[in-house]
């Protein structure tokens, strides 16, 4: 189910603009989505994140993650060896519906980090997403049935390099001159919150609400470093 890069998927994936537009219309469906990521015990380690694109890529580019200063960047590398990277973030897509959909679903990559620097607990996050065909086929239903295919994807938590100290969110930023993307750790009182779009939530079962928790946003504006 979790399948190789393809760059037509990313290729496809809607501006930031119009997912945020497609955030404010899909909202209302964030807890019942992570009430299944609760139901099959992966609150700890799987959330799901905004798909959106800020820049486009080549076919032979990946945006790979790295860190530096307390901060996370994601870049386009031209030419990785496939067997250096693991991802961390994928795309659900279905060529068929309804009786077929346990058979036709895959999970595409979209956003790696190297190997060499991601965490056991990242790996194991990895390992317990392709073991879990349950989980994989139910939150695909859920996603088709809500026509949630181009809106809402699945996200290792993985972000721990970074620290938040109290009253700080996870912002992103892009240069777009650079094709870079920036998640820094801001004071919630220095940015505007008109600004900001939620962009990866993760899930607690807080008296069976499934509560969600935002854990990174995006400037909307894109603002350029």
């Amino acid at each position: 189910m979790l399948t190789t890069y393809e760059p037509s998927i990313f290729d496809s994936l809607n501006k930031f603009s119009d997912a945020k537009q497609s955030l404010a219309q899909h909202k209302n469906t964030l807890g019942e989505l992570g009430a299944v990521i609760c139901k099959h015990g992966l609150q700890q380690k799987i959330g799901l994140t905004l798909l959106h694109k800020h820049f486009d890529l080549l076919p032979h580019e990946r945006l790979i993650e790295s860190v530096g200063d307390n901060k996370i960047y994601i870049n386009p590398i031209a030419g990785v060896d496939e067997e250096a990277i693991i991802p961390y973030l994928w795309k659900f897509s279905s060529e068929f519906s309804g009786e077929n959909l346990a058979q036709n679903i895959s999970y595409s990559p979209l956003e790696f980090q190297y190997k060499s620097t991601a965490t056991t607990d990242n790996i194991e996050a990895v390992q317990a997403l392709m073991a879990n065909s349950n989980f994989l086929e139910e939150i695909a239903m859920k996603l088709q049935n809500f026509g949630l295919e181009d809106v809402f994807g699945l996200s290792i938590l993985h972000r721990e390099a970074i620290a938040i100290a109290k009253g700080e969110i996870l912002v992103e930023t892009t240069d777009h001159e650079k094709r870079c993307l920036t998640l820094t750790a801001v004071n919630s009182n220095d940015v505007c919150k008109e600004e900001l779009t939620e962009t990866l939530w993760h899930f607690t079962e807080e008296d069976l609400g499934f509560a969600r928790v935002c854990l990174s946003h995006c400037i909307s504006h894109c603002t350029s470093h």
